[in-house]
């Protein structure tokens, strides 16, 4: 008998027909950088069921990089409060991982999987690539749950990001929706570029746009190139104050067609990101998979890949809390002058990375 194999999906209807047909009865485990995708589908689709007036109650997103699965279970088998269902949503459980000494906790796990009450509706996610040889991984290819989200591409990521849009009241063509997924880099297979930062620059452009159409000009002007490096690189370079890299690497992103706001806006979500670590967590340790998962969990910062984040965290050391406020609020003086026609966009930039470096 050939072996199982994880489930890919050709279109966005088949994602849909294949969750709705599960009718939430049996848990899945979906991974990859663009698990997102299918996230954002089955929260939709499973909170639905739930009464909403008790959302809080009934539908539970565990970090479980720290828990056992006696932890896990536990929490499942918490009744519904005043409901017949409950959701729960476990994130990068180490019974996927590559160490063996999960095993005991992961044939656990499969036997409670195995009992599962009627009332619960049960998802793991990951957006690591999968351990083909583990047990946990083996029990949901078996059962046809192991959904592959490793690296979409084509018909699949062009119909979500469509649907994204239209809830979005985004109006966008096909063509300018492959210029803007190729914009960005994912069509690069680059690791970082993943579905999560695809929806955050659709949710950009619905601001910007405000209800026209988007032109491939407004992607040029407000979307992130997030495949090239030197923006990256740039934003090192300026934490450490090192002003003559920074600028030379900025200039090079303006001559490779990166515009003026899309750099400025990097720039503010680059220490926007490093004063929500030094305001709440700096002092508690936390670690960088921890600090990761709370970035995830606000709407204000956009996603940060695991090892920026690090450097990040690193760099903060360099800046008061209260100097990391100046400059953003430095970035939102420079914006504001740069939409009033004020100052010249790569001109006002410029001055901004001098003020930040200084």
């Amino acid at each position: 008998m050939a072996k199982a194999k994880p489930k890919n999906f050709y279109s966005y209807r088949d994602l849909v027909d294949t969750v709705r047909f599960s009718g939430a009865k049996r848990p899945f485990y979906i991974y990859g950088k663009d698990m997102y995708i299918a996230e954002r589908l089955i929260t939709n689709l499973y909170t639905r069921q739930l009464n909403e007036s008790f959302l809080d109650f009934n539908f539970k997103k565990l970090d479980a990089k720290k828990m056992s699965v006696d932890g896990i279970i536990d929490e499942c088998n918490v009744l519904p409060v005043f409901d017949d269902k409950k959701c729960v949503f476990v994130y990068d459980s180490p019974i996927f991982s590559k160490n063996k000494s999960y095993e005991k906790q992961a044939k656990e796990l499969i036997a409670y999987l195995d009992e599962l009450p009627d009332y619960l509706m049960l998802v793991f996610f990951s957006e690591e690539s999968a351990v083909w040889s583990g047990v946990a991984f083996s029990y949901f290819t078996k059962k046809d749950a192991a959904l592959d989200f490793s690296n979409v591409s084509g018909r699949l990521m062009n119909e979500w990001l469509m649907a994204g849009a239209k809830s979005l009241s985004l109006e966008i063509s096909a063509q300018n929706m492959n210029y803007l997924i190729q914009h960005c880099g994912h069509d690069t297979g680059t690791q970082e570029v993943n579905a999560r930062m695809l929806y955050t620059e659709l949710t950009k452009l619905s601001s910007y746009c405000a209800g026209r159409e988007v032109r491939q000009e407004d992607i040029k002007t407000i979307c992130t190139s997030y495949a090239n490096e030197s923006m990256e690189e740039m934003l090192f370079r300026l934490s450490e104050k090192k002003l003559s890299e920074a600028l030379y690497l900025s200039d090079a992103l303006m001559k490779n067609n990166v515009y003026p706001t899309v750099i400025l806006s990097a720039v503010s979500n680059h220490f926007m990101v490093m004063l929500f670590y030094k305001t709440y967590y700096e002092k508690s340790g936390v670690t960088v998979w921890e600090m990761l998962s709370e970035v995830k969990k606000t709407d204000m910062l956009r996603y940060v890949p695991k090892e920026r984040l690090e450097k990040i965290m690193h760099q903060s050391g360099r800046f008061q809390t209260e100097e990391i406020r100046e400059m953003i609020v430095a970035c939102a003086r420079y914006d504001e002058a740069v939409k009033s026609g004020k100052t010249d966009a790569k001109t006002g930039l410029m001055q901004l990375l001098c003020y930040i470096a200084s």
